[in-house]
């Protein structure tokens, strides 16, 4: 049996010389940026004004890694050795950590941070460490809809003081940011917390970079209220994401939803603006569709960074966007390729270090659904816009699964992404030491009903082969739930606007899992499943035999028929297998 290898070896990448590509939409920005004066050589800026320069320029998020509600849910083979290799030899200098810490803790009074937290970040330092990237620590405690209360003082004071503890003797290659977008909470209130939390992390270490940065979701229009923090090892942070319409339509969690905005151009004039939308008309977003010609004009955007800059000047400090970023699915591709061009060559001229949001999410550098191999899956007009050492593409070669395929076996398997959603009391880790066999088992608790665990695989994966050849879903679970009724599903794609993610699933009762706390092997052959629908903003009924075996984008498990309150279920050594 052999785990799931989805990815050739990295080496032959990792030793090619990198080069730059000129796709045709790349030739064609060349000549629309020759004419309008935005081409950008991309070679590093001479400090201005004697503006301190980190020991690195270009970075990004490793989102949705360390973003999960718990340690037990972290995937820590997500991105391995050879991913931040792959990311060194494109050009990356720095990595920021989105870290979801505060519900890492033991919770008031203490906030001890989980040890498993801890012992899979040691291992996310050392392979940044190992590949001589930075890597930023950032406590990204976040929810946009929820504002931060002053209270958080005291979580931060703990949580920092355990972190500086355990890294004080790391390299400078690591570094702190105490709070990522702060925001309903009063500038000067903010600051003032920023400033006790600073001297907190001194009191234990004095070496490592504090990362700062000012309310309302780290605007840089926020920076020239922080006071002259008596410290010469702070990195002032901002975010970027103006003109706003522009990097977030299609998005659903801005107020009111983007959701229907779509092909809003970049620059203002290189195409058609779309009408405002039915649902939007009555908002904020119709007057600034209206002003977008002005409000998103390229003299506009520069004119935002320079706020940073000019407060750069002023205070002689060093200067991060720590994000910057255009949402994929309702935008068009060259207004993007132009739009990380604008905003990547005017951070290195004013001296600004930047980290790209995101890597491998929907913001990032990667095509939408293609998979996430450096050697085949960038979206190189991205990349070469901005100024990153793009690989040349190979196609990449897909065929049908075969032989015994390991989903789960103490860790996930290697690429895969965990994909769950947990209610607020819920319960879903990945690292049980009640197991079945080996070291670690799954364990659900607590769920609403639909809450669930998923496995995503990194590319669509044809299983045509294994229905063919009889191979089934193989599982160990335990429970002492009295009502045993779940399901276990695959789901195809749903990563392009064409794509349906229909279902095909399986029930798991007390007949085939006994509600008497000893582990059942559980066997479900893939050609006994049976077509359910599909959940896209809506429920789809199955037309019949709708889902399609050759394109199975993850796995789940699912409390689809009742509430799991007060139920606790274990599972261990997931595979398709005879």
């Amino acid at each position: 049996m052999v785990r799931l290898m989805l990815y050739s070896p990295r080496t032959a990448f990792q030793e090619v010389v990198m080069m730059h590509r000129f796709s045709g939409l790349s030739r064609l920005f060349f000549f629309f940026c020759a004419f309008s004066g935005l081409f950008f050589s991309h070679k590093p800026a001479e400090a201005e004004d004697g503006i301190p320069q980190m020991p690195f320029t270009k970075g990004v998020n490793l989102s949705s890694w360390f973003e999960v509600s718990s340690a037990g849910q972290i995937l820590v083979n997500r991105h391995g050795p050879e991913d931040f290799a792959a990311l060194k030899a494109l050009g990356i200098e720095v990595v920021r950590l989105p870290i979801n810490l505060h519900p890492m803790t033991s919770g008031a009074p203490d906030f001890t941070i989980d040890p498993l937290l801890f012992e899979f970040l040691d291992s996310a330092i050392d392979r940044a460490e190992a590949a001589g990237l930075y890597i930023i620590i950032d406590n990204h405690t976040f929810n946009p809809s929820i504002p931060t209360e002053p209270a958080v003082e005291e979580t931060l004071h703990k949580v920092w003081t355990q972190i500086a503890l355990r890294y004080r003797d790391r390299s400078d290659r690591v570094l702190y940011e105490i709070l990522n977008e702060p925001h309903g909470i009063s500038p000067k209130k903010w600051a003032a917390i920023q400033g006790r939390v600073i001297e907190t992390i001194r009191a234990v270490d004095d070496r490592h970079w504090i990362v700062v940065g000012g309310a309302n979701f780290n605007s840089y229009n926020e920076l020239n209220g922080l006071p002259n923090y008596a410290d010469d090892k702070l990195l002032y942070t901002f975010h970027f994401y103006d003109p706003f319409i522009f990097t977030h339509q299609g998005a659903s969690w801005t107020d009111p939803p983007l959701t229907p905005l779509a092909a809003v151009p970049f620059p203002p004039g290189v195409s058609p603006m779309p009408k405002v939308p039915q649902e939007l008309r009555s908002t904020w977003v119709a007057g600034s569709l209206k002003n977008y010609s002005r409000d998103g004009s390229p003299e506009q955007v520069t004119k935002a960074i320079d706020i940073a800059w000019k407060f750069a000047k002023k205070r002689k400090v060093p200067v991060f966007c720590g994000e910057f970023g255009v949402y994929v699915p309702n935008s068009l591709q060259g207004d993007r390729a132009r739009w990380y061009a604008l905003v990547g060559e005017h951070l290195e001229k004013r001296g600004f270090s930047w980290a790209l949001w995101d890597s491998f999410g929907s913001f990032g550098m990667f095509t939408p659904g293609a998979g996430t191999r450096f050697e085949s899956d960038l979206d190189t007009d991205v990349t070469d816009a901005l100024g990153l050492n793009t690989p040349v593409q190979v196609s990449r070669t897909s065929k049908p699964l075969s032989g015994p395929v390991v989903l789960f076996d103490d860790y996930p398997a290697d690429r895969i992404r965990y994909s769950g959603y947990v209610s607020t009391d819920g319960i879903i880790s990945l690292y049980e030491r009640d197991r079945a066999r080996g070291t670690y088992a799954i364990r659900m608790a607590n769920l609403d009903r639909y809450n669930h665990l998923g496995l995503i695989f990194p590319a669509p994966q044809d299983m045509t082969a294994l229905v063919r050849d009889g191979y089934a879903v193989t599982l160990y679970a335990r429970t002492t739930a009295k009502d045993v009724r779940f399901d276990i599903r695959f789901v195809n794609p749903d990563a392009g606007p064409d794509d349906m993610p229909w279902r095909i699933s399986a029930t798991i009762d007390s007949a085939m899992l006994p509600p008497d706390g000893e582990w059942h092997r559980i066997r479900i052959p893939l050609s006994a499943m049976y077509t359910t629908g599909a959940w896209k903003d809506a429920w789809f009924p199955d037309a019949g035999n709708s889902f399609d075996w050759s394109r199975v984008a993850r796995f789940e498990i699912v409390p689809e028929h009742h509430d799991f309150h007060g139920m606790e279920f274990l599972f261990d050594d997931i595979v398709i297998g005879k």
